[in-house]
């Protein structure tokens, strides 16, 4: 019987796994289809570097993983930021606005060192 319970249990996680998977490779599909892929921001970035080389360029994420970053950063980003996660809508909006200050400051921080020719790349 445990076997049995077991084996419904795993079948019914496998087709939730399946049908979020679904989900997930549509919206890639149709990001993409639009221009709004992982080398979309490179792309612009390349396009931002060879026709405003002087205006600093930042990412704004929130599904970026280190080796993004470091691709960023080799493409001459000036900045990353992560936007904040949070349980939901609500509290993710919340924490968008306590986290709007700082980014401000480090992007005007951007802006400056790059102004001055100091140059400073800021992950935060």
């Amino acid at each position: 019987m445990i076997l049995k319970k077991h084996a419904v249990c795993l079948d019914q996680k496998l087709r939730l796994f399946s049908i979020v998977n679904s989900w997930r490779n549509l919206f890639e599909r149709v990001c993409s289809r639009a221009g709004q892929n992982r080398k979309y921001g490179l792309h612009n970035l390349a396009q931002a570097r060879l026709f405003y080389p002087d205006v600093p360029a930042v990412f704004y994420t929130r599904k970026s993983l280190m080796n993004d970053a470091v691709v960023m950063f080799r493409s001459h980003a000036d900045g990353l930021f992560i936007k904040p996660t949070g349980g939901n809508d609500r509290e993710t909006k919340k924490l968008t606005g306590e986290y709007a200050p700082q980014l401000l400051k480090d992007l005007k921080g951007i802006i400056l060192s790059a102004q001055t020719g100091l140059g400073s790349n800021v992950v935060h």
